[in-house]
């Protein structure tokens, strides 16, 4: 609190400080992906994309039988989200492994109207289990892209 004096009268002037209703951001938000899935690849050449772990993963256009997940994907839409107004697509673009696994360091948002939303589904992406993608009868890689919506029912 400052305190100014005029003669004959003491004015005090309190500061205030605000509140911002901006979601705060995590340092970790989005999670640093493969820079390698950043971007598709510009031409039918490619081979597959080569992840920081050395390992191949293949685009679905260059695999014989695309990673299925086992069970839905369904991401936690929570009443608080909802109620605040968060809705639409998330899309998220991940690599599989060969045994059906995600790879979460390959995680990013490609696309999303809210963070929250965003975190939901990288949740539930990494608890997914997928059938594998195959290359002429062999399980490989698969880099996954995959839309999730959100919507209000009215």
């Amino acid at each position: 609190m400052r305190r100014y004096s005029f003669p004959g009268r003491a004015l005090a002037c309190l500061t205030f400080v605000t509140a911002s209703c901006a979601p705060v951001y995590p340092d970790t938000y989005p999670p640093p992906a493969d820079t390698a899935l950043v971007s598709r690849p510009t031409s039918a050449s490619t081979r597959g994309v080569v992840l920081a772990s050395g390992d191949t993963a293949y685009w679905d256009y260059q695999v014989t039988r695309g990673a299925t997940p086992l069970a839905s994907i369904v991401p936690e839409y929570s009443e608080g989200t909802r109620a605040r107004g968060a809705e639409g697509k998330v899309v998220a673009r991940f690599a599989v492994n060969e045994t059906g696994v995600p790879i979460m360091s390959t995680f990013t948002i490609v696309e999303s109207p809210d963070y929250v939303l965003s975190e939901s589904v990288m949740k539930a992406v990494a608890a997914a289990r997928f059938q594998p993608a195959e290359l002429n009868g062999r399980p490989v890689a698969q880099v996954v892209e995959m839309p999730f919506n959100f919507s209000i029912r009215k």
